[in-house]
């Protein structure tokens, strides 16, 4: 999910006021193919650098009196909270539990990039937690971007 979000992201049709803003404007990199020799200037960035997080668990589920939808609580949802808060803009961090449930998806991995995001501190967590960014392939660039 994480993975299409972003790449759909540059495609959608933004504002003008987004595309003269420096910080949302469009950025192209070099793409060099599997030939490593062929190599195509593509989209890197266009528009907002939205940031997101996965982890894995299950959580409190109850109905929301006022809403009435399905309201998720407890230890689960707020690590994943704080780990989207620790990915950079444009950019996916996941637990190590996350990681784990994808690890053996071939269909999954073969579309991204990971590198370990490193031992963050979260809000509310004890310990430090083990973190992975990852990214589509496309957009790999993005993780020396995001290190700089």
């Amino acid at each position: 999910f994480c993975l299409d979000i972003q790449l759909k992201l540059l495609d959608v049709n933004w504002p003008p006021a987004l595309k003269d803003n420096e910080l949302t404007s469009t950025v192209y990199t070099t793409m060099v193919h599997d030939d490593l020799i062929t190599t195509e200037e593509v989209v890197l960035w266009r528009g907002i650098r939205v940031r997101m997080g996965a982890h894995i668990g299950k959580p409190h589920c109850e109905i929301d009196p006022t809403s009435g939808r399905m309201d998720y609580l407890g230890p689960m949802i707020n690590k994943a909270a704080r780990i989207e808060g620790s990915a950079p803009g444009g950019g996916i961090h996941l637990s190590d539990e996350a990681l784990a449930a994808i690890k053996n998806k071939q269909d999954i991995m073969s579309r991204l990039v990971c590198q370990p995001a490193g031992t963050i501190k979260l809000k509310g967590i004890a310990a430090p937690q083990p973190l992975w960014a990852v990214i589509p392939k496309q957009l790999a660039s993005r993780l020396g971007a995001a290190n700089s």
